[in-house]
């Protein structure tokens, strides 16, 4: 009888253990996705330990010990040791494979979203509504400081191909054209005599064809790090696209500076509460070439970093990997030629629905913008 109850308290502590660990967990992942990594490693850790300390571990652990002789014994301390750092290595490497497949998953499933009627419905009506506010949101693999990031510059330009402008500077780029990017901008604070840097960005849109500034302004975090670069802001009706609807079947272009891509997950771009763009690093190959726009756009983003180039970035095609493999195993391009080796930034509705920001990330723009 005893036994029988102290069985079902056993039963009832195991399931509040597991219970009280998944909570936790989803409180984390909801509350501190950044840290759930961190969740994760300590979760696989303490269920390891459960096991390693179960009454048949331990007593195997106990004869392997005694059938040592006593000169190696303290071999198998060191033993122990090593073992558990590169379980928690293979631990910590897995986890973050997982998050990295479950992010990508996510901006895969922003990126297209199935034709829902009533997400459908909803979209075709906030399309024909103006264009409020346009961002480039850029995701970095891990939260990162001022000092890590250093120099970065980034821009998105949206072009409208229908229209041409007679009067263009840019004889390049005649189209009317909508640009959002921005650069670093580090506000230093004295804390306990300490000198440290926030984390801000400098938010730079403008429209080409004609030539007008709608939004040039510095916002910082008040954070010494961070997982994601926010920039843009609002159009205050001047932008070349007037809605939402204006931007459908429109071509893009993404440049950004080159040791900035190293640091980068994945990008979006959002219009009103919309994402109507978003791509992960992985997807995107890396060219030469700086945003065709006007020298005094391009200065009031360089400054004093005029040695750092930028680069543009294409979405890899499906000859991409294959191409790239062979040229590497030949040491020379292959004979055949990859015609889909890129794909085409380009906004197509028709083919999607854009996905509508959750009240977390409409927050997160709220506060950089």
């Amino acid at each position: 009888m005893a036994e029988a109850k102290v069985g079902k308290f056993r039963w009832l502590r195991e399931t509040l253990k597991w219970f009280a660990i998944l909570v936790g967990e989803e409180m984390v992942r909801a509350k501190l996705p950044d840290y759930l990594p961190y969740a994760l490693l300590i979760i696989a850790a303490y269920l390891t330990a459960e096991i390693v300390l179960s009454g048949r571990v331990r007593a195997l652990a106990h004869r392997v010990y005694l059938a040592c002789s006593t000169r190696y014994r303290m071999w198998t301390y060191l033993f122990v040791f090593a073992l558990g750092g590169c379980l928690l290595c293979f631990y910590w490497w897995a986890i973050g494979k997982t998050v990295t497949a479950l992010e990508n998953r996510k901006v895969a499933q922003e990126k297209i979203e199935p034709l829902n009627p009533l997400a459908r419905t909803e979209f075709l009506l906030e399309a024909a509504k103006p264009l409020r506010e346009v961002y480039l949101i850029i995701d970095l693999k891990e939260r990162l400081t001022p000092e890590a990031l250093k120099h970065f510059r980034a821009m998105i330009t949206i072009a409208n191909t229908n229209t041409r402008y007679a009067n263009a500077t840019n004889q390049d780029n005649r189209h009317p054209t909508l640009c959002v990017g921005g650069r670093d901008s580090y506000p230093l604070a004295t804390i306990n005599g300490r000198e440290i840097k926030w984390f801000g960005v400098s938010d730079l849109v403008w429209a080409l064809n004609p030539d007008d500034e709608m939004l040039n302004t510095q916002v910082s975090t008040g954070q010494t790090e961070t997982s994601q670069i926010i920039l843009g802001g609002g159009t205050y009706g001047k932008s070349p696209f007037r809605t939402l609807a204006d931007l459908d079947a429109q071509w893009v272009n993404v440049y950004m500076t080159e040791p900035l891509f190293e640091d980068v997950s994945a990008i979006h771009f959002v219009g009103n509460d919309y994402i109507l763009l978003a791509e992960t690093a992985d997807n995107l190959a890396k060219e030469g070439g700086a945003p065709l726009v006007p020298a005094k756009l391009l200065d009031a983003l360089m400054t004093d970093q005029q040695d750092i180039k930028w680069i543009s970035l294409m979405p890899k095609g499906s000859d991409y990997e294959r191409f790239q493999k062979e040229k590497q195993q030949l040491g020379h391009d292959p004979e055949w030629f990859p015609y889909t080796f890129y794909r085409l930034w380009s906004l197509e509705f028709s083919n999607y629905t854009p996905t509508k920001l959750t009240p977390e990330q409409r927050l997160a723009l709220s506060g950089a913008g």
